[in-house]
């Protein structure tokens, strides 16, 4: 994979990944490394969502992404965030209502803030 998205010729690439997440499932998507919601999270607490491992790999496993990538090239990260209601009103019928969306997404901003907290970075405001 790395050979492919940034072969060794000398010249600097970029692989731009993009997705929020918690991401829905993408009609003719072809990255077939992706989870897709659950139902099974409509029921749970965000800190079992944070706990569970197919929301671990949701969209894609960040660590390992890292883990991959790391001895061939620098990797960033570009959090975009917006407030927290901004969210829960763009979409107020995604998991069966803006509460149980709302308790996803938190379980999605612990898994992101572990993340972040266990790798260096740089804050841009």
């Amino acid at each position: 994979v790395v050979k492919e998205s940034c072969p060794n010729d000398g010249k600097k690439h970029v692989i731009i990944e993009w997705q929020s997440f918690p991401s829905g499932h993408i009609a003719n998507n072809k990255r077939d490394y992706r989870v897709n919601r659950q139902h099974k999270w409509l029921s749970m607490k965000a800190d079992e969502i944070a706990n569970n491992e197919e929301a671990m790999q949701q969209p894609a496993n960040m660590t390992a992404f890292v883990q991959a990538y790391s001895p061939y090239m620098d990797i960033k990260f570009v959090v975009l965030s917006r407030p927290f209601l901004e969210v829960m009103a763009s979409h107020p019928h995604y998991d069966n209502g803006p509460e149980k969306h709302s308790n996803i997404v938190r379980g999605f901003l612990i898994i992101l803030r572990r993340f972040l907290d266990s790798h260096m970075y740089d804050l841009v405001e």
